[in-house]
């Protein structure tokens, strides 16, 4: 395994993933800022995490295990912030893969912000549905989606998931069981918020009254629909003008 450090890591990876971390750590670097414009100087507070990316599947729960006393990520999950670090599992057979695999750096990284800036130094307890869903959005993966992409996949979930109450998602096995759509729950939801620049209200009211940001929890997903279904409507309404 070769070693890398920088200012906010220190990366194991084999051989043949250095184009792969070198990519990781350019769209890391231009995502920080929207963390950066959060947490300002807190960030400065953590320390570098340590990280660990492999091509093997039973290296990557091996490792896990390990750091965790014993405990498994579930089987869909290809990425983790077990033990405060990351750990990844990247395919490098296939160049698609990689490509999508590049943002799981940021992605695990705004969840070790969240995680050590607030829930751990104000004792709360994890509601997965907030930072799963700034995670979704900070790592850029919305940005490959068009329109019409985002339109159809809240029109998915609204059909299926009318009312849902995204606080059911803190319990993990609930999450295994529906995990491609949970995530693009949070996708809905991460994007409903920072477009309503409501990211810093709303970790400053995780921090002062949990039980009003589990009480949004309960209608955060209808609510991210609706928005988005009312965008939908005044472009196309002037795309006929």
């Amino acid at each position: 395994m070769k070693k890398l450090e920088t200012d906010y890591f220190i990366i194991s990876y084999e051989d043949d993933l250095e184009d792969f971390i070198q990519n990781s750590l350019k769209l890391f670097d231009n995502r920080l800022k929207l963390l950066k414009n959060i947490f300002k100087e807190k960030l400065k507070e953590l320390d570098k995490t340590e990280c660990a990316f492999f091509t093997e599947r039973k290296d990557f729960e091996n490792y896990i295990k390990e750091i965790s006393n014993g405990q498994t990520p579930p089987s869909w999950a290809t990425g983790c912030f077990y033990n405060d670090g990351i750990q990844v599992i990247v395919n490098k057979n296939f160049s698609q893969e990689l490509i999508k695999r590049q943002d799981t750096l940021i992605h695990e990284f705004t969840h070790i912000c969240i995680n050590n800036l607030i829930y751990i130094p104000f004792k709360i307890p994890r509601v997965r549905w907030l930072d799963e869903s700034f995670a979704c959005y900070v790592d850029g993966h919305l940005d490959k989606f068009s329109d019409e992409e985002f339109k159809i996949g809240c029109e998915n979930i609204k059909k299926y998931f009318s009312g849902f109450d995204m606080n059911y998602l803190n319990d993990i096995e609930n999450v295994n069981k529906m995990s491609n759509a949970s995530y693009q729950m949070f996708d809905i939801i991460g994007k409903y918020i920072f477009e309503n620049n409501l990211q810093e209200k709303y970790l400053n009211l995780l921090k002062t009254d949990e039980k009003q940001i589990r009480k949004i929890g309960c209608s955060i997903l209808e609510k991210s629909i609706k928005y988005f279904e009312n965008s939908t409507k005044q472009k196309e309404s002037l795309t006929k003008i």
